[in-house]
């Protein structure tokens, strides 16, 4: 299986794997592997914000509880603007969005910059210099390209 393969069928995986609002991500948190993976926060059937960790347990409890990841930050826009943490996560929870979250053993970095890159449009994340210092980031524009151009000749 070639990369573009590979981050295609992860990103299958993670468009198909359960959203859950924030009060059902509190319940289920213990339950959550502390490895490496990728997670997504939702506003109805459009991906607003990808990431990856080396903790998915740590990242979402301090996305739910803590309230300080800078998703949120992004996700609120100025209504963040001298919210406590413990306000952000009430926010979360008041919301209509919902958060997902796969684990990926290889490959979780590439799968996040092929991710932001494809989603783009619709994500509030910021591609910062660290995407640009990658060296693979011209393949993975190549690979977002290409599946845009699919996409409208089918």
């Amino acid at each position: 299986m070639n990369r573009k393969d590979y981050l295609q069928d992860l990103e299958g995986q993670f468009l198909r794997s359960p959203r859950r609002d924030a009060a059902a991500v509190a319940k289920e948190l213990d339950h959550v592997e502390g490895v490496g993976g990728v997670y997504g926060i939702w506003d109805e059937s459009k991906l607003r914000y990808f990431g990856e960790t080396c903790h998915l347990n740590h990242r979402l409890f301090e996305i739910v509880f803590i309230g300080r990841h800078h998703s949120l930050n992004l996700l609120m826009g100025a209504e963040a603007l001298g919210k406590t943490g413990k306000e952000k996560s009430a926010w979360l929870c008041r919301s209509a969005l919902r958060i997902s979250w796969m684990v990926v053993e290889i490959g979780r970095a590439e799968l996040e910059e092929y991710m932001v890159l494809k989603y783009a449009a619709d994500l509030k994340n910021r591609q910062g210099r660290r995407f640009g210092l990658r060296s693979d980031i011209i393949e993975w524009r190549k690979m977002t390209e290409s599946d845009q151009s699919e996409k409208g000749a089918a």
